[in-house]
């Protein structure tokens, strides 16, 4: 019996490479890529193809036949990197499965649709896990410094954030006035 960790994906699109060049290239020794799902069958085939190319038979479903998808492979975990505005159909449906969910930032576009997930996270026990893609981007990497050597900022605390260089924002922006 194999103790890796089943994963199907959702959505193919360019997001989700980071999460199938992980799978495929990084972890094989843990983790194994059971099945692709997505509304486009183009990128699915692209994406299916390329991991054949890497080593790994995956099987594909369109996005119609999620059910099917998780009936057959049972994956572990299903991670979505759909349009925002579909991550919480996939979440919930498959955490009422049974299997935990990870899937990018924003988890979903609105307060209905993130207490729907909450509610079903709530029912079932599932782990939903909400990743951030900190894409390359080159004029922003000496932020990644440790933040002990920035003599103006609080110790105890390690924020990440893309005005790391500039003072606290209650120097950079006024109080409100009262109305």
């Amino acid at each position: 019996m194999s103790t890796k960790k089943r994963y199907a994906l959702v959505g193919v699109g360019d997001r989700s490479f980071m999460y199938l060049k992980a799978l495929v290239e990084q972890f094989t020794n843990t983790c194994e890529l059971v099945a692709l799902c997505d509304n486009n069958a183009g990128r699915l085939g692209m994406r299916a193809a390329w991991a054949h190319e890497n080593g790994i038979a995956v099987s594909t479903y369109r996005d119609d036949q999620f059910d099917q998808m998780v009936a057959e492979t049972k994956p572990d975990v299903v991670i979505v990197t759909t349009r925002d505005c579909a991550h919480d159909a996939y979440i919930c449906h498959a955490m009422e499965f049974g299997c935990d969910v990870m899937t990018e930032k924003p988890m979903t576009t609105d307060e209905h649709k993130c207490q729907r997930i909450l509610d079903t996270q709530q029912q079932t026990g599932q782990n939903c896990t909400v990743t951030f893609n900190y894409r390359y981007a080159p004029p922003r990497t000496p932020n990644q410094r440790p933040a002990h050597v920035r003599s103006d900022w609080e110790c105890g605390v390690r924020r990440f954030s893309l005005a790391a260089g500039y003072p606290p924002r209650s120097r950079l922006f006024p109080p409100l006035a009262p109305a």
